[in-house]
């Protein structure tokens, strides 16, 4: 339910801020299309967006280290 998914997200919280995030696998350009798209889907109101929630670098992770090469290859040129 709507309430039940605010009183997730009001307690989502990033180790560090979506600023400090440096990628390591993304350039500097992907990460921020992700990071711009990940904003759109999930923004922030009064509850966290997922720039608040590190939603970028848990991608930015997943693509890295659980992705094989070939499903790697098509997310970076879907």
């Amino acid at each position: 339910t709507a309430s039940m998914i605010q009183g997730i997200m009001s307690g989502c919280q990033s180790t560090t801020s979506h600023a400090e995030w440096k990628p390591s696998y993304f350039t500097q350009e992907q990460a921020d299309l992700i990071s711009a798209a990940a904003e759109r889907i999930l923004p922030r109101t009064n509850t966290p967006g997922a720039l608040d929630a590190g939603v970028p670098e848990y991608i930015e992770i997943m693509v890295k280290n659980t992705f094989q090469p070939r499903e790697r290859e098509a997310f970076q040129l879907g």
